[in-house]
């Protein structure tokens, strides 16, 4: 695949860059000299934003072909300016607090309000200004990708989170104040950059009402959840203030453009939601998150999708999405509409139940995802083409896919065509069948023949390898199951769920953490709401469930690949739909039950402190979570209104 390299952003030591290709946008950041470092990052910093300004989001099409100016743009601007003006003052504020080196409490309180400034902008920077929001506030966790050996970049974390992350404890807080005095400086830089240089753009109508479709999924997948607050439990008043954000935007933008006079009922809608949080908002743990999401952010998120579709469809005829959960608007989030013909997913079903892809020609796909298990298997690690030989992971299941940008367990092959070659090449899965073989079996199956001209119109000398790869993943992609009894409650289908399954859904997006990793609306690691971002995380996982003799599991994950020290041990984070029919679970089958691994999250990982095992690069918390029984069960019930 040909890649475009755009240059957005620069830091003292690395360089923000957007890789364009036909598949999903990815931005990155890559290693640039420090000769001469503050200087030259500086001039680049402000050039590259500059320059991001001119050339927009290369990928803007994916979200949408921006028409006409609307009427509005000038006001919204001049509010979007004075936002930032606010923003900068609160950080030039938490400057003269390190300058005066205030105690940490004082720290905190200023910190929050720069926060709170920040989330109150945050609809418009996350989706017209991307690279200023990525510098602010990216994760606090290095990453490090190698592209099959060519492409490698390094992205250390900057911004309000790695601030954050300084301000656990008075320990932390003293010994991170040369670090601190860098990203603030940093921070400072580009507010000053976003306050009198931000891209003039040319808001639409549909721009408008996107942005604010795209903040309510933000909110909904990673606002509430805590995800960008690494120390602070104010996650859910940093809602409100995005919240109190859009329905200022909605104020100015009705007046300006009174026309859009149904602005007023999605303004009407975050007053709601506003006042929800105020009424019931008691703390971070118990906050009532299912009924936020359910009642309050999707009507919101409603609304706008409807006359985002109203502006280019006066009649309607394409019914707007009212849930997070529907198929349609999933799809859509993950960029994931191409269809394909039945005839073609048809040709991929029976190469995937035919004998004829395997070397000795006595396995199929089937052999090891079974269609009644989810396309799973029931076993640790299933046994190869060889009697004796087993394969080195455990079989995933194959039921939402396509919704993934990485494939394989350590996340390594980026597209699912890369996956099938490797299955099909490898000795002990499917026995590195030769393409002039396979194509001579299908070739000689009259019904494979048969079904390959029929679906691509070709003579039987025009069957490729390539063809054969084609109607495979169309076949995985039909692959779809977001149907589960949660699912019908969030898309309004049903109207009753259980208490254990609320209060489990509160948990998994709250007080448990797990929603900051497996995102909804289907639970895994690609990351809403541009859905452009899957990453890796490393847990610790165990040999296998023998809890009082804990071991490390030897396999190196994404390490083996790269060869760099944060991928050491690093695998992707799978969904979590039908896992009644899909265990044992893990990359490598070590826990049996859905028990016991509620367990090992509960007491943080094989590096936490209940396992206690060396594991210096874990991602996942290590300090145990403390949930009750009681609260690992409705965890559980939660999980398992998921099949």
């Amino acid at each position: 695949m040909d890649y475009e390299v755009i240059v957005l952003a620069a830091y003292p030591q690395d360089v923000l860059i957007l890789l364009i290709s036909i598949g999903s946008p990815r931005v990155a950041l890559v290693n640039e000299p420090k000769e001469p470092a503050m200087k030259k990052a500086t001039i680049l910093f402000f050039s590259c934003l500059l320059c991001f300004g001119i050339v927009e989001f290369s990928f803007s099409k994916k979200r949408e072909q921006q028409p006409l100016q609307s009427i509005a743009a000038r006001p919204i601007d001049q509010w979007y300016t004075a936002q930032a003006d606010t923003f900068l003052l609160q950080l030039l504020l938490l400057q003269k607090n390190y300058t005066t080196k205030a105690r940490l409490p004082l720290f905190q309180k200023q910190f929050i309000k720069v926060r709170l400034a920040f989330k109150q902008m945050e609809t418009l920077v996350s989706y017209f200004d991307i690279p200023v929001y990525l510098s602010l506030n990216s994760r606090v966790k290095p990453e490090v990708e190698l592209y099959k050996g060519v492409f490698e970049y390094v992205q250390q974390p900057h911004g309000l989170q790695v601030i954050e992350s300084f301000l656990e404890d008075d320990s932390i807080f003293m010994a991170s104040r040369p670090q601190l005095k860098d990203e603030l400086e940093m921070a400072i830089r580009t507010a000053t950059f976003l306050k009198t240089h931000h891209f003039t753009i040319p808001y639409s109508d549909t721009g408008f009402l996107n942005a604010i479709k795209a903040e309510t999924i933000r909110l909904a997948a990673l606002g509430v959840t805590g995800f960008d607050k690494p120390v602070l439990d104010d996650a859910i008043p940093e809602t409100d203030a995005a919240l109190n954000g859009i329905q200022q935007l909605l104020g100015v933008y009705q007046n300006a453009n009174p026309a859009l006079a149904q602005l007023k009922k999605i303004s009407f809608q975050v007053s709601f939601a506003r006042q929800f949080i105020k009424t019931n908002y008691t703390g971070f743990n118990s906050f009532d998150r299912l009924t936020f999401i359910r009642k309050y952010l999707q009507p919101i998120f409603a609304l706008a999708d409807m006359l985002t579709k109203q502006q280019s469809d006066t009649n309607l005829q394409t019914p707007g999405f009212k849930s997070f959960f529907q198929k349609g608007y999933i799809d859509e989030l993950y960029h994931r509409t191409k269809t394909y013909p039945a005839e073609m997913v048809a040709l991929g079903k029976s190469l995937f139940e035919s004998n004829t892809l395997s070397a000795n020609g006595e396995l199929s796909c089937t052999s090891c995802h079974k269609p009644s298990l989810a396309f799973a298997d029931t076993v640790q690690r299933n046994t190869g083409l060889s009697l004796g030989d087993t394969v080195m992971r455990n079989t995933p299941g194959l039921f939402n896919a396509k919704y993934h940008l990485r494939f394989q367990w350590d996340g390594h092959a980026l597209f699912m065509q890369d996956q099938f070659r490797e299955v099909l090449s490898s000795h002990i899965e499917m026995g590195n069948i030769s393409e002039p073989e396979l194509l001579r079996r299908l070739k000689a199956d009259a019904d494979l023949k048969s079904q390959f001209q029929l679906v691509f119109g070709v003579p039987v000398e025009g069957i490729t390898f390539q063809l054969t790869l084609n109607a495979l993943e169309a076949f995985v992609h039909s692959l779809v199951d977001v149907s589960s009894a949660f699912d019908k409650y969030m898309t309004y289908k049903t109207t009753t769920i259980s208490p254990s399954v609320k209060r489990g859904f509160n948990l998994f997006m709250g007080a448990g953490k797990c929603g900051t990793c497996h995102f909804m609306p289907l639970f895994n690691g690609v990351m809403p709401p541009y859905a452009n971002k899957e990453d890796n995380e490393v847990i610790g996982v165990l040999k296998d469930d023998d809890f009082d003799n804990p071991v490390l599991d030897s396999d190196l994950g994404l390490f083996a690949i790269t060869k760099q020290e944060l991928h050491r041990n690093a695998f992707k984070v799978p969904g979590l739909r039908n896992l009644k029919k899909t265990a044992p679970y893990m990359h490598n089958g070590s826990l049996k039950n859905l028990d016991d691994l509620l367990i090992f999250y509960n007491v943080g990982g094989g590096g936490g402190w209940g396992f206690g095992l060396d594991v210096p690069n874990q991602s996942l918390e290590k300090e145990p979570l403390r949930l009750s029984e009681k609260e690992r069960r409705d965890l559980k019930a939660f999980l398992l209104s998921l099949d």
